[in-house]
């Protein structure tokens, strides 16, 4: 309400000056014509001017306008517009000023999102590259049974085929392919290949795991995991085939789904390069 009766002072400030002007002038233009004007309309002494009397009429309305909004403005009223003004401000600089500080917050969750799925890309490329990088000769190892006796790998080489699965009784994964792996066991006992699950988990756990899912084949002993590092079996399941020349044929998360070409490739070295058709 203060705002709007400034500006109507203003205004009305501004016509008074017009009019002002409009009474200079007129009078000027009334001096340079005096000689000429018939003696009947000369103004008697003491009489108001006629251009006078009309600016007086218009004047006097708006300088009583003026006075009459200069004391409906009181300056209390306007202190507080201002202060409500300042508030305002104030309030609009605070907000701005929390605007980086909120950015800057969501930047640095963005950052460390960034940075969490960089870790897991370089957690999988890094299992990638060992995978890769696995030699093609298998690496010997010894490892006791969880039965009470021990199998060296070299031991078979030139005699049978091996197949290791690393795996953990807890790993969803690893059970899935559990009544697979069995299958092959059955199809594969008279094919000179022998399967070894390998884990590090307590005895309790494992015989736990034989007794009620009714294993076929026997399970080794890592415990400090110290083969499965050798082997790069950071993630579980983990299937190795390698061939009676001790060479790895088969190596991935996944149990081969054509058990013909498996044992094929496992006992047959010739028929090293069609391994990718056992993931079939």
């Amino acid at each position: 309400m203060g705002r709007k009766f400034l500006s109507l002072i203003i205004i009305l400030a501004a016509i008074a000056v017009i009019v002002q002007g409009l009474h200079s002038r007129e009078k000027a233009q009334a001096a340079k014509s005096q000689p000429r004007v018939p003696a009947s309309i000369i103004e008697e002494p003491g009489s108001e001017p006629p251009a006078e009397a009309a600016i007086k009429t218009v004047e006097q309305p708006a300088a009583e306008a003026v006075k009459e909004v200069s004391a409906q403005v009181q300056p209390e009223t306007v202190a507080e517009e201002v202060e409500a003004v300042a508030a305002t401000e104030a309030a609009a600089g605070e907000a701005m000023a929390s605007v980086p500080k909120e950015a800057e917050t969501a930047v640095k969750a963005a950052t460390e999102a960034v940075a969490s799925e960089t870790s897991a890309a370089k957690e999988t490329s890094t299992a990638k590259k060992t995978v890769e990088a696995s030699p093609p000769l298998a690496i010997d190892f010894t490892l006791p049974t969880y039965d009470g006796k021990s199998l060296t790998l070299s031991n078979l080489k030139g005699k049978r085929g091996v197949v290791l699965i690393f795996f953990a009784t807890w790993c969803p994964s690893c059970m899935a392919e559990v009544d697979q792996v069995k299958a092959f066991v059955e199809a594969s006992k008279d094919k000179n290949v022998l399967v070894y699950g390998i884990s590090n988990q307590p005895k309790d756990k494992v015989d736990k795991f034989i007794e009620d899912r009714k294993i076929n084949y026997r399970i080794l002993y890592d415990k400090e995991w110290k083969v499965g590092t050798l082997y790069g079996a950071q993630r579980i399941p983990l299937n190795v085939g390698i061939d009676a020349a001790g060479v790895v044929r088969y190596y991935s998360g996944n149990f081969p789904a054509n058990t013909e070409m498996f044992i094929k490739v496992l006992t047959d070295p010739l028929a090293g390069d069609d391994m990718a058709t056992a993931e079939k």
